[in-house]
């Protein structure tokens, strides 16, 4: 008898997006506060939450600093894009640096625990491949120091798991090599740095407080106990049969 059971279809390949111009949680922030404000701005929902005391300001607080950090997306993309004009010897520069810090920030994720501040340091959870220059290069320089024998030969600040002294070495040889080198890029990749600055301040500060207040009087308006909440908390980004937790 044979086997008639149909061959599962592989699923399609993923393509990897685009790459972005600012940290993926960034952008998972402003995404969350934008789909749950567009779901608030329902004339519907409007008086639901009006009635738990998300007014019409607390409304118009919320677009406003969505628009605040969608300005400052773009001008950041603009002036990032804008370096799409290095030269050849400095993205060959680059692509070095981002090679050899690639172990470095491997051994790091196995050393340090998830939240630390040593992974922030290393710059764990940002898109360095969007970095300047100039922020590789300090980034390099940091490495380097944390890894590097003290004077006297005291011992590094820090041992990373898996990586290697030839790979601390070149780390700070390409650092060396590159760091007087004067790439035509200084202006605008220093206000992209400052503008990322007060994106994360806007987000940290004025829109995360908002959509988490949003999402509190959500919890309240559609309690996760009525089973028919479920699809108008889910739009708001809440568990359906939980409360929200802090």
């Amino acid at each position: 008898m044979s086997d008639t059971t149909p061959t599962p279809t592989p699923a399609p390949a993923t393509t990897r997006g685009p790459r972005g111009f600012i940290s993926q949680s960034l952008e998972d922030d402003i995404t969350l506060a934008d789909d749950c404000g567009q779901e608030a701005a329902k004339p519907d929902i409007a008086a639901a939450l009006d009635i738990r005391e998300w007014s019409a300001a607390d409304q118009a607080l919320l677009t406003a600093s969505l628009g605040v950090c969608t300005g400052y997306k773009a001008r950041i993309k603009e002036l990032r894009t804008g370096k799409l004009t290095r030269t050849a010897e400095e993205e060959t520069a680059r692509t070095a640096i981002v090679h050899a810090l690639d172990p470095i920030l491997k051994g790091a994720r196995r050393t340090h625990a998830s939240g630390s501040a040593e992974r922030k340091a290393y710059g764990i959870g940002e898109a360095i491949s969007s970095h300047s220059t100039q922020e590789l290069l300090d980034l390099a320089a940091y490495a380097f120091g944390q890894l590097s024998a003290g004077p006297g030969g005291a011992a590094p600040k820090d041992k990373l798991k898996g990586v290697l002294p030839a790979e601390i070495t070149a780390l700070d040889t390409l650092r060396i090599t590159y760091q007087g080198a004067n790439w035509a890029q200084g202006d605008a990749e220093t206000q992209a740095v400052a503008l990322l600055a007060l994106l994360k301040k806007e987000i940290l500060e004025v829109l995360n407080p908002l959509r988490r207040d949003l999402q509190g009087t959500a919890d309240q308006a559609y309690t996760h106990r009525d089973p028919l909440n479920a699809a108008q908390r889910t739009a708001f980004g809440l568990q359906a049969d939980r409360p929200l937790v802090d």
